[in-house]
């Protein structure tokens, strides 16, 4: 479900203009990075690393760093990281996922980024290699198995999903009624203080029949944002549901008709499908804004 906005600036970096600042100074000392934040579902996270290396250096794309917010949410049960995709899993098993507090410590000292591994770092490492003193440790103790390759570290200040706060009736405070039950299923009445309001998006962008620039270059904002922050949320475990500032069916429809433009290829899952509507309508309103900036 959507988290409080507290919640939400905890696991997001900063802002834009933060991830574009933090990506200028990794350039500044020859190191290459992407933000994967940004949708492209034909490829990949190593291929896009690998993409955006120099050919010579290709092959060092599966050695890459994962940078995240200091307040993502980590899975400190090592057993279920095999629920994340290849790229992350493989880089918790060699202890490449950092916290955005280990830039300062690397940009004062450059050659920490020839050696990521190096102890000075583990301070902002949440997943570390398991020492051979605690592989024996293990065999000793009989436990069966082969010993973990990491380790989640559980005396860092790491967050892990126990420390994400559920979900509370408070979040229903503001007019909206709470949920009734009735024959054992929970229903909410909907009422003129839940009921979305139709979205005129022709009164919104083109309005007596000319295209409105800042209003189109809003929208793809906010629909860039919200993509932004499923793909985010799908990288850190947890869900996120596209909005689309009004009723969701009616909103797509509008934009079609507008637009006179289809949904494009979409995936299966209901929030993979709206990812991917979306991701189309930001390329349509990129050729709109494209024209209208001529």
């Amino acid at each position: 479900g959507d988290l409080e906005p507290s919640e939400a600036a905890l696991r997001s970096f900063e802002s834009d203009d933060a991830v574009y600042n933090m990506r200028l100074g990794l350039a500044k000392v020859g190191v290459s990075s992407i933000e994967a934040r940004t949708y492209n579902s034909k490829m990949n996270i190593s291929d896009r690393l690998a993409d955006a290396l120099p050919i010579q250096e290709r092959s060092m794309a599966p050695d890459a760093v994962i940078v995240v917010p200091r307040g993502h949410v980590f899975e400190s049960d090592t057993a279920r990281i095999r629920m994340l995709n290849e790229y992350m899993k493989d880089a918790a098993y060699n202890a490449r996922w950092l916290t955005t507090d280990a830039l300062p410590t690397l940009f004062a000292n450059p050659s920490l980024f020839d050696n990521i591994d190096n102890s000075s770092l583990d301070l902002y490492r949440p997943y570390k290699l398991t020492t051979a003193e605690e592989k024996s440790a293990w065999k000793a103790a009989s436990v069966g198995g082969v010993p973990p390759a990491f380790k989640f570290d559980k005396n860092g200040s790491f967050r892990t999903t126990a420390d994400v706060p559920k979900r509370t009736s408070s979040r229903r405070q503001g007019g909206a009624p709470a949920p009734e039950f009735i024959g054992g299923i929970q229903k909410t009445r909907k009422t003129a203080t839940t009921k979305k309001p139709p979205r005129d998006l022709e009164a919104e962008l083109k309005p007596e029949g000319t295209w409105n620039l800042p209003a189109l270059q809003k929208i793809r904002g906010e629909f860039q944002d919200e993509v932004d922050r499923s793909i985010a949320a799908t990288n850190s475990g947890t869900e996120y549901q596209i909005k689309w500032g009004g009723e969701n069916k009616q909103v797509k429809c509008a934009f079609q008709a507008l637009f006179k433009c289809t949904r494009g290829k979409t995936g299966g899952r209901t929030n993979t499908r709206n990812v991917d509507i979306m991701t189309h309508f930001i390329s349509v309103l990129d050729g709109v804004i494209s024209s209208e900036e001529l």
